[in-house]
């Protein structure tokens, strides 16, 4: 699946409580190339374990990666998704793709 940022924290959360241990979670993730800052750009959750993030480049200016994530254990109160470091190269896609500049 695509997903904005929105919904991967929804998709992160709901697949920590519904998916097995030992299970795969693989989604698309847009992002604006000069702003990727590498695994750290990534949204994360506890549970999860980065196995791949592949690029595709589809312009000059973004590129969808393939993120695959693997369950380490079960979820537990509190556990939640979030990014570490800054969003901007997914979080504001949409808005930074069709800017004029």
């Amino acid at each position: 699946a695509v997903v904005s940022t929105q919904s991967t924290g929804e998709l992160l959360n709901f697949a920590a409580t519904h998916l097995v241990v030992g299970g795969r979670l693989a989604y698309w993730l847009p992002i604006i190339r000069d702003l990727y800052e590498g695994e750290r750009s990534l949204p994360r959750h506890p549970v999860f374990r980065l196995v791949h993030n592949c690029e595709q480049v589809l312009s000059r200016k973004s590129a969808r990666r393939l993120v695959v994530m693997l369950k380490t254990r079960e979820r537990r109160e509190g556990d939640e998704s979030g990014v570490v470091g800054d969003s901007a190269s997914h979080g504001q896609y949409r808005d930074v793709y069709f800017s004029k500049s």
